[in-house]
């Protein structure tokens, strides 16, 4: 049985925070469901108000056996046991707390109504915490997967010097590993596990590690370049920013700083409004997915220019 309980660790983390959510929306459903029907109703009869609060413990096993199923037995058991209180009732410990109860809460309407809001806050609160932790866990995944993509150890190549069309220099990077093929395969398929993108995702090339993003547009993949340098080639070789994308326009992703984090090149636009871009992915391999689908995220920009490609000149 999975632990739900546990810390957050591994690539389990996210079954396990569902499984959470589940059981907590599952539990606040039986609470609401038998507060509020024992409030509204409210039956003189102590078989009637067992009847609702059956129900509501119904409610609840139905959901966790429908979204948790892994649970539905310790459940059903903690269930069970609550509604054998009334059952117990008579026994003297349980009369003596009963009693203590029944004078805080003398109006049955309030008590049903409390447990009602008690489900309710559980409801909030479950949302509110999943939303929390998920956020969390993303950040760290995002994070964990940048930094597979960014890890090369770029160099200057001082044999090698590419320009805008303005004449300044662009400088090319290279590296000196080697990693095996089987090594990056690895690497790429552990990145788009955390990052939950292989659904969009249509593999254009390998990975490798002779280029970056940018080298793979600027250079045509035979350098890297470094991020610093974009805005540069795009100020140099003409390119003005559009608000309506065409096949073969260049598409620039920016972080919070607006420091230049991915370029890519858009390959469709559908009626529908989906825009699809092709870019190479640091040192993993080279993608074709929807605009918003990717670890760079959601701020980004397109820019046109008039020159036939997007390769710098001078590249050897």
């Amino acid at each position: 049985m999975p632990c739900w309980w546990c810390g957050l660790s591994g690539t389990d983390t996210m079954f396990t925070l569902h499984d959470q959510l589940f059981l907590g929306f599952s539990a606040a459903l039986g609470l609401i469901v038998a507060g509020a029907g024992n409030a509204l109703v409210c039956p003189r009869s102590r078989l009637a108000r067992t009847g609702i609060a059956s129900t509501g413990l119904a409610a609840a096993l139905a959901g966790i056996a429908g979204f948790a199923p892994a649970y539905i037995l310790p459940a059903s058991l903690i269930g069970a046991g609550l509604l054998a209180i009334p059952t117990l009732a008579p026994l003297g410990v349980v009369r003596r707390i009963a009693a203590a109860v029944r004078n805080r809460l003398r109006e049955p309407r309030l008590a049903w109504g409390l447990v009602a809001l008690i489900g309710l806050g559980l409801l909030l609160g479950e949302l509110a915490r999943f939303d929390a932790v998920e956020d969390d866990f993303e950040a760290e995944q995002h994070a964990a997967m940048m930094r597979q993509i960014d890890r090369v150890p770029y160099v200057a190549d001082e044999s090698h010097l590419a320009k805008t069309d303005l004449g300044n220099a662009i400088h090319l990077l290279t590296t000196g590993e080697t990693p095996s093929a089987e090594y990056l395969a690895q690497n790429e398929a552990a990145s788009h596990q955390m990052a939950r993108l292989n659904e969009y995702l249509i593999r254009r090339g390998p990975a490798d590690e002779h280029s970056n993003c940018h080298g793979w547009v600027f250079t045509g993949g035979k350098f890297a370049i470094l991020g610093q340098e974009v805005d540069t080639i795009l100020d140099e070789n003409a390119y003005l920013p559009i608000t309506e994308p065409a096949v073969g326009d260049l598409c620039v992703y920016r972080g919070e700083d607006n420091a230049v984090a991915h370029t890519a090149i858009v390959r469709g636009v559908f009626d529908d409004g989906t825009i699809l871009v092709e870019g190479k992915w640091g040192r993993l391999g080279v993608f074709l997915h929807p605009v918003e689908h990717s670890v760079y995220g959601e701020h980004y920009g397109y820019y046109r220019s008039a020159r036939s490609t997007h390769v710098l000149s001078s590249i050897p």
